[in-house]
């Protein structure tokens, strides 16, 4: 399942301070955004599923822990919740990580990805969200410290997993070396952008690496970026499935490379579900396009 938090133009603020010679962003939810309740409130609606994810900078570390808490309380959750990314409360001395948590169906941590790569914004984009101006050719950065590893795991009667947040699905050759080397069968990728859509680079992204194994992709984003630029779109998820579906997987029924792009129900539904193998499923067709990501 799919949790859209954060669909409203004020429900991300973003705000900025001086760094160096550019200017550094941070993210944050609004006081009236509870991401850890919008989650929690998902999933029981929804009740057993396999997976939970929600998008990057809606989960900050203490939000985490008390969506933890909350999960504790529920006859049946997913067996792995990604709950999204956030700012931790500890800092390399001058900035905090973009960390996603991964929790069990107990609501206990079974492991933490630090994002590598800070992203960077254009000053149009800046602008758009409500920014100063950084100046003529400089461009705006994501205000978080690097993180040094990807963590693989492998999580019994769910799989082996891995979480790549935003443009660090990106990353060459790191990316295409972790998924042929370690063969994950999950591939989970919380974003912040304009939500997903078709030959956009997050389908770019997981199609270039999805002839390296049997590698499923679940793609998140928030829609509260979408709203402030006045580029509203209901499509904030997308799952993808590997190039040549291998038989020996029990996948001679699926299509090669399939996709399935997901949108935002009527309001009042508080997640989106999705079941492989079913009908309503594409076959993947990308044009490649320059990088970094559009705006």
């Amino acid at each position: 399942m799919f949790i859209p938090v954060a669909t409203k133009a004020n429900d991300l603020i973003f705000t900025d301070r001086p760094l160096g010679d550019s200017r550094a962003m941070t993210c944050t939810t609004s006081s009236t955004l509870c991401a850890s309740t919008t989650i929690f409130n998902a999933i029981e609606a929804a009740g057993e599923a396999m997976f939970a994810i929600a998008p990057e900078f809606v989960v900050t570390e203490n939000e985490a822990i008390s969506l933890g808490k909350l999960l504790r309380s529920l006859k049946a959750s997913p067996a792995l919740t990604v709950a999204g990314t956030g700012l931790t409360v500890s800092n390399d001395g001058y900035q905090a990580w973009n960390e996603s948590q991964a929790l069990n169906r107990y609501g206990t941590p079974l492991w933490r990805q630090r994002k590598i790569w800070p992203a960077k914004i254009d000053a149009d984009v800046a602008i758009g969200l409500g920014l100063p101006n950084p100046g003529k050719g400089k461009q705006v950065v994501e205000d978080t410290a690097s993180g040094s590893e990807i963590v693989v795991a492998d999580i019994e009667n769910v799989g082996r997993c891995v979480t790549f947040i935003c443009q660090d699905i990106k990353i060459r050759p790191l990316v295409g070396d972790v998924i042929e080397a370690f063969q994950p069968d999950w591939v989970f990728v919380p974003i912040l952008d304009r939500g997903v859509g078709p030959s956009r680079w997050m389908q770019t992204a997981a199609f270039e690496h999805s002839d390296l194994g049997q590698s499923r992709f679940l793609i998140v984003s928030s829609l509260s970026m979408a709203e402030k630029l006045g580029k509203p779109t209901p499509h904030f998820a997308m799952a993808i499935g590997p190039r040549d579906i291998s038989e020996n997987v029990g996948g001679g029924a699926e299509t090669d490379r399939a996709i399935k792009i997901i949108h935002v129900r009527e309001e009042g539904h508080p997640y989106a579900d999705l079941t492989w193998n079913t009908s309503g499923w594409l076959q993947t067709s990308v044009s490649v396009q320059p990088w970094p990501p559009d705006p």
